[in-house]
């Protein structure tokens, strides 16, 4: 995972403060997998928008457009059905 801080500087104050986060989740996958759907949950908690930015048989890409920090995310794969 990588985060990435976004900071500005507040005219009025002159200081440097937090204005957002995003979060990339890397997937590696062991074997080559067929990639039907992606599905993120969080067990009923609240996510930040998210998208899956790409993926393939051996990787996929989520960028997630606010922090996440103490949230339990679950990723789930499935294979399309033939």
């Amino acid at each position: 995972m990588l985060t990435t801080i976004i900071k500005g500087l507040d005219a009025k104050t002159s200081e440097i403060r937090e204005i957002g986060r995003t979060w990339t989740v890397f997937l590696t996958f062991d074997k080559a997998t067929q990639i039907g759907q992606i599905i993120v949950d969080a067990g009923g908690g609240k996510l930040p928008l998210y998208e899956v930015k790409d993926s393939n048989q051996r990787s996929a890409i989520i960028v997630f457009n606010g922090d996440i920090a103490g949230i339990v995310v679950s990723i789930q794969v499935i294979s399309p059905t033939l």
